[in-house]
Parts: structure tokens; C-alpha cells; sequence
């Protein structure tokens, strides 16, 4: 069984991709929060991600005291698929705390991870990639408008769940909406940051949730067994995700 690793930095609706060569040095801080020190980074467009070649650890990551506040913040990730087909999300945003915290659409990212095509000239020199990034929901609509030169598309899955630019959420309270995309068919892979800024702060992430579309863009969950592994690493303090599929 091939297991074929993907390690980028997430960071609200921003990725930065760590390479392929470098990457099982982080393994070692699995689960704890640590600042990296970046030290070479090729980006094949400006404005756009870029992928990490050597990096240095530097130790446990700042505290950030600024909004938004994401202490008692939780993002679960769910498939949707049985009311259109297509693929679809349910989204939970939990306050697990005992005060109240302002949410902020324009800091949740959704991602969408799939098969890399060009390790070359892309930003990623894995197995896969981010056909979808560098989208908030704040920016989201209820329609298919089309996201990126390949056709892909996200959208709010019911208008009646269009989250707010920004609202509270009580101790034990949660936010929740759908997101719908069009894709082509293979396995893909969806994730949400929260928070964080462009890596210049903590920030939050769903679970991941990898699943199959067929060729009339219906989807299923994946069959392989596939695992995600978080590793709490910041570059300046932005969580390190690495998705590990079997």
C-alpha cells in the first residue's frame, strides 16, 4: 500500500505548500504549536502560493493577541451528499468555550485539494494540490459561479445558509452552513482553515474529508482508507497539515 503525503501550511483561506524533500522534518513536533523561520521559497506567481524548500524551527509559536479569537473555536467538516449529488459540505463552527467569540466569514477558508498535474511549474511538487484556495466565505455566493480558469466552482449550497460577514457565538453555541462545489471526477480532498491571516497568526483547521466524484460530477466517499495528520507547526504561526493517503 503507496502513501502519498501532501504538506502544506494552512492558514485561513491561504496555503503554502512545504516540499516533498523537507517535509519529515516536522514530523517530530506533531502536535505542538512551534514557529518556523523560512528560509527558501519558490513562488511560480505573484500573487499566489508558494512552496517551501528549507525552513528552520525556531521553537514554540508567539501568542497573537488580536482578533479573531480562536482559543475555543472548533471547525468540523462533514460530507453532504445525498440532497444534490454533487459534492457538498456541512460546516460546524463550535464554541467549545465558556465566553462568547465573534466569528468572522472573511477568515474561513475552504480548500480543495486534488491531483497534481504539473510538479514542475506548479507550487506544489507532491502528489496533490489546491485546485480550489484563496477564497473566504465572506466572498461566496449561493451561485455556480466558476472559480478558477479550469472551470472548478464553489458555492453556498442553500441561500437561506449564507453565513453573516461576522456574528457571535455563545458558549456551546454553533454556527452551520453547506458548500457546494463542481469538479471533475478522481478523488479529492476538502479542508477549512480559520483565522490566521496570510501566515501571520494562529490559525484553526477542520478534519479533512476525502471523497470520490464520478464522471457525471456525482460524488461518494472515498473508499481507500485515507488519514490526515495535523501537525501544529507555524511559519510565523500557521498550522502545518500534513494529509497522508493510503
Amino acid at each position: 500500500m503507496t502513501v502519498r503525503t501532501l504538506a502544506f501550511l494552512l492558514s485561513g483561506p491561504y496555503i503554502t505548500y512545504i516540499s516533498v524533500c523537507v517535509k519529515n522534518e516536522l514530523r517530530p513536533y506533531a502536535g505542538k504549536a512551534m514557529q518556523v523561520d523560512v528560509l527558501s521559497v519558490f513562488r511560480p506567481q505573484n500573487p499566489g502560493d508558494a512552496l517551501i524548500w528549507e525552513y528552520k524551527v525556531i521553537g514554540p509559536a508567539p501568542v497573537i493577541d488580536h482578533p479573531p479569537s480562536l482559543d475555543s473555536l472548533e471547525l468540523i467538516a462533514q460530507s453532504d451528499f445525498s440532497i444534490i449529488g454533487a459534492p457538498a459540505f456541512r460546516l460546524e463552527i463550535r464554541n467549545t468555550g465558556n465566553k462568547p467569540v465573534e466569528v468572522f466569514s472573511a477568515e474561513i477558508g475552504p480548500a480543495m485539494l486534488g491531483k497534481n498535474s504539473d510538479t514542475v511549474r506548479g507550487p506544489s511538487d507532491g502528489s496533490s494540490v489546491a485546485w480550489i484556495t484563496r477564497v473566504d466565505l465572506a466572498l461566496l455566493s449561493s451561485e455556480k459561479s466558476e472559480w478558477n480558469k479550469l472551470g472548478y466552482s464553489l458555492y453556498y449550497a442553500d441561500s437561506r445558509e449564507v453565513l453573516p460577514k461576522r456574528f457571535f457565538l455563545q458558549p456551546s453555541q454553533s454556527g452551520k452552513t453547506r458548500i457546494a462545489f463542481k469538479l471533475p471526477s478522481g478523488q479529492s480532498q476538502f479542508i477549512v482553515g480559520y483565522g490566521g491571516g496570510v501566515h501571520a497568526g494562529k490559525s484553526v483547521a477542520s478534519n479533512a474529508v476525502s471523497f470520490d466524484v464520478n464522471d457525471d460530477g456525482l460524488a461518494t466517499l472515498a473508499t481507500s482508507v485515507s488519514t490526515t495528520e495535523c501537525l501544529y507547526v507555524y511559519a510565523g504561526a500557521s498550522r502545518c497539515v500534513l494529509s497522508l493517503q493510503k
